[in-house]
């Protein structure tokens, strides 16, 4: 069955980051070196158990860029660094 017509928005935007990931693997493997991996608004339709199992995934890849309109209500690992962008500026978080 199609998932665009059975799927629920979080389905379909775990295929969506699972299909870019496979990417990301296979370009890195072709290229000999890692890949950055862009992903905007990542967390959008997925629950927190998800975001979660997202985040863990994501922490032995590389670069990575994460763009959200909201922060995620998730355990940021102290490494990660996150920045704020608003009326024409970029700031650093701190922790």
């Amino acid at each position: 069955m199609p998932l665009r017509n059975f799927g629920s928005m979080g389905q379909k935007k775990t295929v969506m980051i699972a299909m870019k990931l496979a990417a990301l693997q296979v370009l890195s493997e072709h290229r000999g070196e890692p890949a950055v991996l862009v992903l905007d608004e990542a967390f959008a339709e997925l629950d927190k158990d998800r975001a979660r199992a997202l985040l863990s995934l994501l922490s032995g890849v590389g670069q990575v860029f994460l763009a959200s309109a909201t922060t995620t209500e998730l355990d940021i690992d102290a490494a990660v660094k996150m920045f704020d962008v608003g009326s024409g500026a970029v700031r650093e978080r701190r922790a």
